[in-house]
């Protein structure tokens, strides 16, 4: 099973003017979808194999990452629990929940491997063990299961993934100016986990 989410990302309109995903060449997406491309027809219906859903979850307000991610990874409705949408980190009171009840503490606990791909820099990670890191749902969540946090030495190895979809952003933006630089397509090739 591969779990990619990307924040602030919904199903939109089959209109290139107001949604990126309409015009975008996304071959290995369609081939997942039988074809279909990820946008809503002209009557509001998801492509076969995708899910609508409203991020809303009952709750008025702007969702919000710390509370969404949390439902996300734990089937339970956390902005309902804390009374409110929450973000972009989860609430202290959420993190028994992300221990508990998350995508990773349950397949580990049913002895399935679990990784988390995504590779954060060293000062990152050193907080992340300090435990001083502001962190989201998905990499407190991780931590909380027991699944390790990859690196910059991951992410040179290809072991990792890079949250900026190829390496120019922590060439650019975080000093790693030793990190190899992929195109989008190699950055998308098979990676060892």
């Amino acid at each position: 099973m591969l779990l990619l989410f990307l924040d602030g990302v919904g199903l939109g309109p089959d209109d290139a003017l107001r949604n990126p995903l309409a015009t975008a060449r996304m071959p290995a997406l369609a081939s997942l979808l039988a074809g279909h491309r990820p946008v809503l027809d002209a009557g509001a219906t998801p492509p076969p194999g995708l899910l609508s859903l409203d991020a809303t979850l009952g709750l008025s307000g702007r969702p919000q990452s710390g509370t969404g991610q949390t439902a996300l990874l734990t089937g339970v409705n956390a902005a309902a629990l804390v009374n409110e949408h929450q973000g972009p980190y989860p609430r202290p009171e959420l993190r028994p929940l992300l221990a508990r009840r998350s995508i990773w503490a349950v397949l580990a606990a049913a002895g399935r491997r679990v990784a988390y791909a995504n590779a954060f820099p060293d000062r990152y990670l050193e907080r992340a063990t300090r435990g001083t890191a502001r962190m989201g749902a998905i990499a407190r969540s991780a931590q909380l299961s027991g699944v390790r946090l990859r690196g910059p030495d991951d992410l040179r190895q290809g072991r990792a993934v890079s949250p900026f979809l190829t390496n120019d952003g922590w060439r650019r933006s975080l000093g790693y100016t030793d990190m190899p630089e992929p195109d989008e397509a190699a950055a998308g090739a098979s990676r060892r986990w």
